[in-house]
């Protein structure tokens, strides 16, 4: 039947990234998320830092809209046609499960190919970037947190014909305050059910 890829989309500190590796060490499939900065950092011949100083600021922001001399795409755009490239060949190669970075929209014609997007209520994310996270205080995290999710909203509709969070783009949203676990068990219920000559 060829590999299997999941991509999960997902609100910050809804716990999103610790179901994605979680699911990919039950299932025994390749996980990929951060590491795809420094695979589109060898691609592109620059450094990771510059590559995740890139791919973290808006997209549509002047400076780096900018063309280099003899350049023909913006340094966002050099950056996500790289990490698309390393997406299809890790989906070709294996079956994996993919964090982010509009792998939902890079795969849309890939077979076998399931995309998640993950949430959960504010009050329960708060708590995960305050006490599991220690990232920021309980006074700044509901910004902290709505900012994350306008860089990730902008990133991804900037870059694919979708639109970030809306549920037609996914086979499956899960709320996730049922917990990791119970969340990642969900999924495995999905999947028996997707895949079911597994």
């Amino acid at each position: 039947m060829g590999n299997k890829v999941i991509t999960i989309g997902r609100e910050y500190g809804c716990g999103g990234r610790l179901v994605a590796k979680k699911l990919a060490e039950k299932l025994g499939f390749a996980y990929y998320d951060s590491d795809l900065i420094s695979l589109a950092a060898e691609k592109t011949g620059m450094t990771e830092s510059y590559v995740k100083e890139i791919e973290q600021k808006k997209v549509s922001n002047f400076l780096y809209s900018l063309f280099l001399p003899g350049q023909t795409l913006t340094l966002p755009d050099q950056v996500f046609i790289a990490q698309a490239e390393v997406i299809r060949a890790a989906a070709a190669k294996e079956s994996c499960v993919f964090v982010g970075r509009c792998a939902d929209y890079i795969l849309k014609d890939f077979d076998n190919c399931v995309n998640l997007f993950l949430h959960a209520p504010l009050e329960t994310r708060i708590t995960r970037v305050c006490e599991e996270y220690k990232e920021i205080g309980r006074d700044q995290a509901e910004a902290y947190i709505a900012r994350k999710d306008k860089e990730r909203a902008s990133y991804y509709n900037y870059f694919s014909t979708n639109i970030w969070g809306n549920y037609k783009n996914y086979d499956l949203c899960i709320d996730c305050r049922i917990g990791i676990d119970a969340t990642v068990g969900l999924i495995g219920k999905f999947l028996e059910l997707r895949f079911p000559e597994q």
